[in-house]
């Protein structure tokens, strides 16, 4: 979040010594991740006083609190939006052949935070092409995937690419000496 606020005497008087005060700010949010703007905010408010000092700030409290409050309500609205925005990706498996790791593989993706859709869209021999609906990003998801450990096998992430992740299914090594 980002701003600028400023007060001003008004030519309103009453009196020799009320004074009115003109206070604004201005603000402005971004998501820090990816520099997109959430939403800004200019507010005004209006004070009388006798002291200067105390009038400005009271002009600058009121339209402090104004813009706040207004950019609040546009960053929850862009969070709660930003929570129903999924990118769909894809997911190229390698090592397929071996159904119940595959299935194993499935089962555990479908449990990743932010994964909210899991669907095969085809299943060859040893290959698989997976669609996934996620909230974040491919390289998010490859993290996410790294951090899960699995029993009979393991996976190897080889290819990392804005829409599309490329991986390997490797049996473990008690597979192997087999």
């Amino acid at each position: 979040i980002t701003g600028s606020s400023i007060a001003n005497n008004l030519s309103n008087t009453m009196g020799t010594d009320m004074k009115s005060f003109k206070g604004l700010t201005e603000v402005r949010a971004f998501f820090v991740k990816t520099g997109k703007p959430i939403g800004s905010a200019s507010r005004t408010a209006v004070t009388a006083n006798v002291n200067e000092i105390a009038g400005g700030r009271d002009a600058l409290s009121g339209a402090g609190t104004l813009a706040g409050e207004e950019i609040a309500r546009q960053i929850v609205s862009a969070w709660l939006k930003k929570d129903d925005e999924t990118e769909k990706f894809e997911i190229l498996l390698k090592g397929a052949g071996n159904l119940a790791n595959f299935v194993m593989f499935r089962r555990m993706l479908s449990t990743i935070e932010g994964v909210k859709f899991v669907q095969v869209k085809a299943l060859k021999s040893d290959k698989a092409t997976i669609s996934v609906d996620f909230i974040g990003t491919t390289q998010e998801l490859a993290a996410a995937l790294m951090l899960k450990a699995f029993e009979s096998f393991g996976i190897n992430i080889y290819d990392v690419s804005d829409n599309q992740l490329k991986i390997e299914l490797i049996g473990s090594q008690s597979q192997l000496d087999q």
